[in-house]
C-alpha cells in the first residue's frame, strides 16, 4: 500500500494593493466548493418557490424540524438517492439549506430553540464517544483477525486441505 502525501495549495503572495492587507484578514468565501453552493442554491430556489424567499425571517422556525428535514436528506443521500423525488434537488444541497436556514434564523432571533435541555448530557456525551472510541481499535483487530483466519479457511478449501487450521486466533467470530 502506498501513501500519496496530500499537500494543500499555497496562497499567492500578497502584492503591494492596500486592499490586500484588509482582505486577508476577511472571511475568504472561496473555499466553498461551487457546486455545493450552486446545489445549495437550488434547493433555496425550490424552497423560495414553495414558501417564499427567507420566510423564516418572516415566521420563527422550529430547531428540530430543520434537524429531522437535514437527517433525512443526509439518510436518503447514504442510501444511495442523490436527488429528492419531489424537487430534483441533489440531497446534499436539501441538507446544506437546511443547515443554512438554522444559521440564518439563529442568528436574526428566528429560531425556536427546542433542542433538548443540555444540562450534564453534553459532557456524558462527549465521555461516552470517548469510551465508544476507545473499543475501535480492538474491534478492527478482531476484524482482521477474523479476515485472516477466513483466507486461510478460503486457500485451504481452494488446495482441497479439508478441516486444517493452520492460524491460531483468538477470533469470537
Amino acid at each position: 500500500m502506498s501513501s500519496t502525501l496530500v499537500v494543500p495549495p499555497t496562497s499567492k503572495a500578497l502584492g503591494s494593493n492596500p486592499k490586500d492587507i484588509l482582505g486577508v484578514k476577511k472571511i475568504d468565501t472561496t473555499k466553498i466548493p461551487a457546486i455545493a453552493l450552486a446545489w445549495e442554491a437550488l434547493a433555496m430556489m425550490d424552497g423560495a418557490g414553495k414558501y417564499d424567499p427567507y420566510n423564516w425571517r418572516a415566521n420563527a422556525v422550529i430547531a428540530t424540524i430543520y434537524v429531522a428535514a437535514a437527517k433525512r436528506h443526509l439518510d436518503s443521500w447514504l442510501e444511495g438517492q442523490e436527488e429528492a423525488s419531489d424537487s430534483g434537488c441533489h440531497h446534499l444541497g436539501h441538507a446544506r439549506a437546511c443547515m443554512g436556514i438554522l444559521l440564518d434564523a439563529q442568528t436574526t432571533g428566528n429560531l425556536i430553540d427546542d433542542r433538548p435541555i443540555v444540562g450534564e448530557s453534553s459532557s456524558l456525551f462527549e465521555k461516552a464517544i470517548t469510551y465508544i472510541a476507545s473499543k475501535i481499535p480492538a474491534m478492527q483487530q478482531r476484524h482482521r483477525e477474523f479476515r485472516a483466519e477466513q483466507a486461510v479457511k478460503k486457500t485451504a478449501a481452494l488446495l482441497g486441505i479439508g478441516g486444517v487450521n493452520t492460524l491460531n486466533t483468538s477470533s469470537k467470530f
